[in-house]
Protein backbone atom coordinates (compact mmCIF):
# COMPACT_ATOMS: atom_id res chain seq x y z
CA UNK A 1 0.00 0.00 0.00
CA UNK A 2 0.95 3.71 -1.06
CA UNK A 3 1.03 5.81 2.23
CA UNK A 4 2.62 8.51 -0.05
CA UNK A 5 5.91 8.47 2.39
CA UNK A 6 8.85 8.71 0.03
CA UNK A 7 10.46 6.30 2.63
CA UNK A 8 11.77 2.88 1.33
CA UNK A 9 9.58 0.16 3.17
CA UNK A 10 11.08 -1.00 6.60
CA UNK A 11 13.47 2.33 6.86
CA UNK A 12 13.54 3.38 10.30
CA UNK A 13 13.49 7.14 10.33
CA UNK A 14 17.29 8.32 11.65
CA UNK A 15 18.83 11.77 12.17
CA UNK A 16 19.51 11.80 8.76
CA UNK A 17 16.30 10.80 7.59
CA UNK A 18 13.62 11.65 10.23
CA UNK A 19 10.73 14.26 9.20
CA UNK A 20 11.46 17.72 9.54
CA UNK A 21 9.27 18.91 12.14
CA UNK A 22 10.73 15.82 14.68
CA UNK A 23 14.23 17.32 13.90
CA UNK A 24 12.96 20.66 15.06
CA UNK A 25 11.48 19.13 18.05
CA UNK A 26 14.17 17.24 18.90
CA UNK A 27 16.69 20.34 18.87
CA UNK A 28 13.85 22.64 21.00
CA UNK A 29 13.19 19.53 23.83
CA UNK A 30 17.52 19.71 24.22
CA UNK A 31 17.69 23.27 24.32
CA UNK A 32 14.78 23.11 27.28
CA UNK A 33 16.25 19.88 29.67
CA UNK A 34 19.64 22.10 28.99
CA UNK A 35 18.06 24.93 30.31
CA UNK A 36 15.19 24.75 32.57
CA UNK A 37 14.98 28.13 34.03
CA UNK A 38 14.49 29.58 30.21
CA UNK A 39 11.39 31.45 29.87
CA UNK A 40 11.45 30.43 26.85
CA UNK A 41 12.64 28.54 23.91
CA UNK A 42 12.29 29.93 20.45
CA UNK A 43 13.39 28.72 17.00
CA UNK A 44 13.72 30.93 14.37
CA UNK A 45 14.86 30.41 9.96
CA UNK A 46 15.11 33.92 8.58
CA UNK A 47 17.42 32.76 6.07
CA UNK A 48 19.80 31.75 8.48
CA UNK A 49 18.73 28.88 11.11
CA UNK A 50 18.63 29.75 14.87
CA UNK A 51 17.78 29.01 18.74
CA UNK A 52 17.11 31.85 20.91
CA UNK A 53 16.55 31.40 24.48
CA UNK A 54 15.28 33.92 26.93
CA UNK A 55 16.02 33.96 30.83
CA UNK A 56 14.75 36.75 33.57
CA UNK A 57 17.80 36.42 35.50
CA UNK A 58 20.93 37.98 33.42
CA UNK A 59 23.52 36.10 36.01
CA UNK A 60 22.74 32.99 33.89
CA UNK A 61 23.63 34.47 30.74
CA UNK A 62 27.42 33.94 30.40
CA UNK A 63 26.65 30.12 32.09
CA UNK A 64 23.78 29.56 29.07
CA UNK A 65 26.41 30.86 26.58
CA UNK A 66 29.41 29.12 27.24
CA UNK A 67 27.06 25.50 27.49
CA UNK A 68 25.30 26.15 24.17
CA UNK A 69 28.78 25.53 22.59
CA UNK A 70 29.01 21.96 24.26
CA UNK A 71 25.63 20.82 23.58
CA UNK A 72 25.29 18.89 20.17
CA UNK A 73 28.95 18.32 19.34
CA UNK A 74 29.00 22.60 18.34
CA UNK A 75 25.99 22.35 16.84
CA UNK A 76 25.67 26.03 18.17
CA UNK A 77 27.82 28.71 17.01
CA UNK A 78 28.14 32.73 16.65
CA UNK A 79 26.57 32.96 20.24
CA UNK A 80 25.24 36.47 21.18
CA UNK A 81 23.15 38.30 23.76
CA UNK A 82 21.06 41.30 23.69
CA UNK A 83 17.43 42.51 25.09
CA UNK A 84 14.52 40.12 24.28
CA UNK A 85 12.20 42.18 21.57
CA UNK A 86 9.02 43.40 23.38
CA UNK A 87 10.14 42.09 26.74
CA UNK A 88 11.94 44.22 29.02
CA UNK A 89 13.05 42.41 31.86
CA UNK A 90 14.47 38.84 29.85
CA UNK A 91 17.67 38.83 28.56
CA UNK A 92 17.83 37.15 25.06
CA UNK A 93 20.83 34.64 24.28
CA UNK A 94 20.91 33.56 20.17
CA UNK A 95 22.92 31.43 18.56
CA UNK A 96 22.89 29.82 14.99
CA UNK A 97 22.39 26.74 14.28
CA UNK A 98 24.24 24.55 12.27
CA UNK A 99 23.18 21.40 9.82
Amino acid sequence: MDTGSTRPEGAEPGPGNQPIAGQLAEIRERLCAAFPRAKSVLLEFDGTFKAHIDVREGELVPAIEAQLAHIDNGRFTRVEHGATPHHPFLHRISAVISA
